[in-house]
């Protein structure tokens, strides 16, 4: 499911503001991660939800976000770039 809401979703809207691509970045981790821990952990009767969300789910969307803005930094500078290349031919 993430991987399909990133594909459709990433292809215009990264290009459009650092919001929308920190935005994006956090509901797919958050889904992808609440997921994971879902079908690992609480359908064997195990596991505390509110540990999850603070020690496990949260740090990684925290830390996603955060390689988000890295690489929307990267992404525009490369789009640039391109375009500098591709007027030169």
């Amino acid at each position: 499911l993430a991987v399909i809401i990133v594909k459709f979703l990433s292809v215009f809207m990264y290009k459009r503001s650092i919001v929308t691509a920190i935005t994006l970045t956090a509901c797919i981790t958050f889904v992808f991660e609440f997921f994971q821990f879902w079908m690992f952990i609480l359908l064997k009767g195990e596991g505390n939800v509110s540990f999850a969300l603070t020690k496990l789910i949260f740090p990684q969307v925290f830390i996603n976000m955060g390689c988000a803005v890295v690489l929307y930094g990267l992404f525009k500078f490369m789009w640039k770039k391109m375009h500098v290349e591709r007027e030169r031919w």
